[in-house]
C-alpha cells in the first residue's frame, strides 16, 4: 500500500519528493486496477493482469505487493478509511421502536454489502490460506455480532438466558455476509431487495421471540 505521508513538526504534510509520489501513485493504481476486477466478477486476476490495467511495469507491481493475497490486503486496509460510514451502525436511542431498529439494520446491511461486497468476497475466498485476511474477518464479524445486540438489547435482555445465545447467533445468521451473498450472487436478488429480505427475516425472528414471551407470560 502507498505509505503514509510524513509530516512536519508543525503537523502539515512533509514535502514528498518526486520518487515517492510516483511510487505511491502506482501502488494507488495497482490497487485500483484489482477492485476494478473484483467489481468485475474476477475473484483471481493475475499479477501481469493488473499491472497491465494498472498501466505499471510487473516488476513495480512485485516492489510493492508480494502477491494477489498481499494487494487484496493492502486494499483492505486503504479502503476501510473510507468506508466508516458505511461498516458501522450505530447504536439506536433509548425507546426506538422495534420496527424502525428492524429498518435501520436491513438497510444498514445491505448498503454496506453494496458498497464492500466485491473487495469482501475476495478476501472471504482466501481467508484460509492467509492468516492476516482471516483474522480481518473475524474482526469483522464480531464488530457486526456487538451491532446486532445493540440494536436489539431490549428484546435479548427480555429473552430468557438459556435462549438469548441463540436468538443473537440467528439475528446475526440473518444479515451474515454470506447470507447476503447467496440471496445477491446465488438466487440473482438485485440489491433492493436485500433490504426486504432482511426485514422479513429479522422481524419473523424478534416478533416470534416477543410472542413467544408474552405467551408463555400469559400462561
Amino acid at each position: 500500500m502507498a505509505a503514509a505521508r510524513s509530516r512536519g513538526p508543525d503537523g502539515a504534510p512533509a514535502p514528498v519528493d518526486g520518487r515517492r509520489a510516483r511510487r505511491d501513485r502506482n501502488a494507488d493504481a495497482v490497487i485500483d486496477a484489482l477492485l476494478e476486477f473484483l467489481a468485475e466478477g474476477t475473484l483471481y486476476p493475475t499479477m501481469p493482469e493488473v499491472a497491465r490495467r494498472a498501466g505499471v511495469s510487473l516488476r513495480s507491481v512485485f516492489r510493492y505487493f508480494d502477491d494477489v493475497d498481499s494487494l487484496v490486503v493492502h486494499a483492505l486496509r486503504r479502503q476501510a478509511s473510507t468506508w466508516s460510514d458505511v461498516v458501522h451502525l450505530a447504536a439506536p436511542e433509548p425507546g426506538t421502536a422495534l420496527a424502525d431498529r428492524i429498518e435501520a439494520m436491513a438497510r444498514h446491511r445491505a448498503d454496506e454489502y453494496a458498497v464492500i461486497g466485491p473487495l469482501a468476497r475476495a478476501a472471504w475466498a482466501r481467508r484460509r490460506t492467509n492468516p492476516v485476511l482471516d483474522a480481518g474477518i473475524h474482526r469483522m464479524q464480531m464488530t457486526v455480532h456487538e451491532e446486532v445486540r445493540a440494536q436489539f438489547a431490549p428484546e435479548l435482555d427480555a429473552t430468557p438466558e438459556d435462549e438469548r445465545v441463540v436468538l443473537h447467533d440467528a439475528l446475526h445468521a440473518a444479515i451474515h455476509f454470506q447470507n447476503s451473498e447467496h440471496l445477491h450472487v446465488c438466487l440473482g436478488l438485485p440489491l433492493d431487495r436485500l433490504v426486504e429480505a432482511h426485514r422479513l427475516v429479522l422481524r419473523g425472528l424478534l416478533h416470534g421471540f416477543v410472542a413467544a414471551e408474552v405467551s408463555q407470560h400469559d400462561a
